[in-house]
């Protein structure tokens, strides 16, 4: 129109609403026109350009040239003597210097921005500080739940949704931290779409982040898109299901073609694999997500900040250090996870065998380990409990039955650790046509004589 008043005020939106999504290029595009309007003398302008920069520069890898830019915003807000943006100012340089490694000062520039919030009666101010100094806390291993219960409560009356400077790694974490502590789940969830924040690395065991797609692989197959069941009106696409079953097999990440392929189409002739594939996968993108799969040089990988799959979350669980994971807790997961083989309904898929196999030796193994560092650690309840639950994994495990007929005789239940030896007796014989060890069979006499001895008693 030729009215240009208003040039920096709105190409500073429009560089801090791309920022605010992540897109660097289109920010840093809106911050160079910025830059050419900024009035040197005009100490508002100069706060605001400062602030633009700083944001672009954090996110562009540039810690050290954006906290030049936030100090200088600071700066130029406390001259200005307006508290908002002086509020505002502090926060951002307190983001950018807790990064830099300056945690003590970046803790005092939220106390700083926090009072002026509150000698001003603006609450987005308080609001901004609370979230922010929890993700500091939650980073140096602190407890942050009266900072999240508190920034939550005040986001969700007032409809606080976001903020200059917004630091989307850094709210994600704090929004992970509520859904594990169950602390206003639902306005956590809620920030998460609205904002549509990236699933940080920690969220990968959390069933609970609103995941895009979320696709469950143990026991029966299914696939929630978006928080709702993938259907089907008329017929199941079975042909792009079952590229996904085979692509999750196989190994999920930088899984060859021709090996989708070899998996799917065997007998294709010539390039009629190839085109089968690039057909199915277009069908499958449709179902579950353009950006859900990755192609690249030949390979294809689901990914990992779009999708939660339930195998990946057990093969966490089970490669874990086992002295960080407490066997109650450890049993929690796999009861949770594993609620049947990988993919049991495709049992005439040669390749879902491995993956199969391979996940149930090892809940199998890591069960076996728990009872017994449950034993060591002298709570023969607890053992029970991880032996019981290894025999509803797999009942034909004697190891589990040894261990429960060890665990009632030690609790002085001898008529319990007989009833299992002869479960253990009934499964063998009929399943595998074979006895009890030696080993089991000593637990079981001995079993016998302590019921014995406090019969005569």
């Amino acid at each position: 129109s030729g009215i240009h008043i208003w040039d920096t005020v709105l190409l500073g939106q429009g560089a801090a609403l791309a920022l605010s999504h992540g897109d660097l290029q289109r920010g840093r595009s809106f911050a160079l026109r910025l830059a050419a309007t900024v009035n040197p003398a005009n100490a508002q302008d100069q706060s605001f350009h400062n602030a633009v920069q700083a944001w672009s520069c954090w996110l562009g890898g540039q810690p050290a040239a954006a906290l030049t830019h936030t100090r200088l915003g600071v700066h130029f807000s406390t001259r200005m003597g307006l508290p908002h943006f002086n509020a505002v100012d502090l926060i951002a340089n307190a983001i950018v210097s807790f990064e830099c490694g300056e945690p003590d000062a970046a803790l005092n520039q939220l106390k700083d921005s926090r009072a002026l919030g509150v000698s001003t009666r603006n609450p987005m101010i308080v609001w901004m500080a609370d979230l922010i100094e929890a993700y500091m806390r939650l980073r140096r291993g602190e407890d942050a739940s009266v900072l999240i219960e508190a920034c939550f409560t005040l986001g969700q009356e007032h409809g606080y949704r976001h903020f200059m400077f917004w630091p989307r790694h850094s709210v994600a974490v704090v929004c992970l931290e509520a859904l594990v502590r169950g602390i206003h789940e639902n306005d956590a969830i809620e920030l998460i779409a609205r904002a549509q924040l990236p699933a940080p690395p920690e969220a990968a065991d959390v069933e609970r982040w609103p995941w895009p797609l979320k696709i469950f692989t143990l026991g029966s197959f299914s696939i929630l898109v978006n928080g709702t069941p993938l259907r089907f009106e008329g017929k199941v696409q079975h042909g792009p299901l079952n590229l996904l079953k085979a692509l999750i097999a196989l190994g999920s990440r930088d899984v060859a073609e021709h090996a989708l392929i070899d998996a799917q189409w065997p007998d294709a002739a010539g390039g009629a694999g190839e085109q089968s594939l690039a057909t199915t996968l277009s069908r499958l993108r449709k179902l579950i997500g353009a950006h859900a799969i990755q192609r690249q040089d030949g390979r294809l990988s689901l990914e990992p900040t779009l999708c939660w799959v339930d195998c990946w979350a057990l093969e966490r669980t089970l490669g874990g250090n086992p002295k960080a994971t407490p066997p109650d807790a450890l049993g929690a997961k796999i009861r949770h996870l594993y609620r049947s083989h990988f993919l049991q309904g495709d049992d005439d898929a040669p390749w879902a065998l491995h993956l199969r196999e391979r996940l149930h030796v090892s809940v199998v193994a890591r069960l076996n380990q728990s009872a017994q560092a449950a034993l060591t650690q002298g709570d023969v309840e607890l053992a029970t409990q991880m032996y019981e639950l290894g025999l509803q994994v797999d009942d034909l495990v004697e190891d589990f039955y040894a261990g429960l007929i060890g665990c009632h005789t030690h609790s002085g239940q001898a008529s319990h650790a007989v009833a299992t030896y002869r479960q253990c007796q009934r499964v063998l014989a009929k399943r595998l046509g074979v006895m009890p060890s030696k080993k089991t069979t000593r637990l079981y006499l001995a079993a016998i004589d302590g019921r014995a001895a406090g019969r005569l008693a």
